[in-house]
């Protein structure tokens, strides 16, 4: 399944980076006579200091024969480890409050749009793309719960079917309005997310380190084996002018 991570753009950074963010975005741009003052357009770039976080877990204990008897196990607990350290960042760039060592996700961004329900969450995203295209942003995604996107799918069945012929649904691709929708129940209800391109970035240092060990507590003593998965991830919100959040329900 297609997740935030694989439509969101990727970029190698050092620990501790700066990422440039624009806040507004006014286009003054006219003709001018000769000698006249040329207009100035409004840009709103500022500077933004951030540092990667680690995000890592541990498995428990994993009986060394158990492990050597099936030959698929390894990588299955290694590929299960890895998914739960993919859920944790996505999560992290949706909604990490800033505090600590959580990111500051997408939701708690300041200069982010909103969009207000409006009749069902099929009209309400549509209005969000409209609130992108009026600022000349092209949109790269939809993120929604499944719940919403079940919602969404379930109007063409409904009693209410004849307000949505004809509109682009479509369940097999995932995509709506044609554009790719991607689930992520972190997102919490309510709550979808319109991305413009290029709006945000994932930042990373290039590695993803899984290691397997018995030098934990008395793991060598009782002849048992971890997994260790981790990582160093960040985000940044290059233009929340360019990132709706949508409300999708009442």
């Amino acid at each position: 399944m297609v997740s935030l991570l694989d439509v969101l753009p990727a970029r190698i950074v050092p620990p501790s980076y700066t990422f440039i963010r624009q806040s507004t975005r006014t286009n003054n741009a006219a003709p001018v006579a000769v000698a006249g003052t040329k207009p100035t357009t409004v840009l709103g770039i500022t500077s933004v200091e951030n540092r990667l976080r680690v995000v890592a877990h541990v498995s428990e204990q994993l009986d060394h024969y158990m492990l050597s008897d099936a030959p698929n196990l390894e990588k299955f607990v290694s590929d299960e480890m890895l998914y739960g350290l993919r859920k944790a960042v996505e999560t992290e760039v949706i909604s990490g409050d800033g505090t600590g060592e959580h990111f500051t996700g997408i939701l708690n961004t300041s200069g982010v749009v909103t969009q207000a329900f409006a009749t069902n969450a099929l009209t309400s995203i549509r209005k969000a793309l409209t609130a992108l295209s009026v600022s000349d942003y092209a949109p790269a995604a939809i993120v929604l719960s499944a719940g919403d996107w079940e919602a969404i799918e379930l109007l063409a069945v409904t009693s209410g079917a004849t307000d949505v012929q004809g509109a682009p649904i479509d369940p097999t691709a995932r995509r709506l309005w044609g554009v790719p929708v991607v689930l992520n129940q972190g997102l919490g209800a309510k709550t979808g997310l319109v991305l413009g391109e290029g709006s945000v970035t994932i930042d990373h240092d290039g590695e993803l380190d899984t290691r397997w060990s018995e030098n934990v507590g008395t793991d060598f003593t009782s002849n048992s084996l971890r997994c260790r998965v981790e990582g160093r991830f960040g985000v940044s919100v290059n233009q929340p002018g360019a990132v709706v959040k949508v409300a999708t329900a009442a």
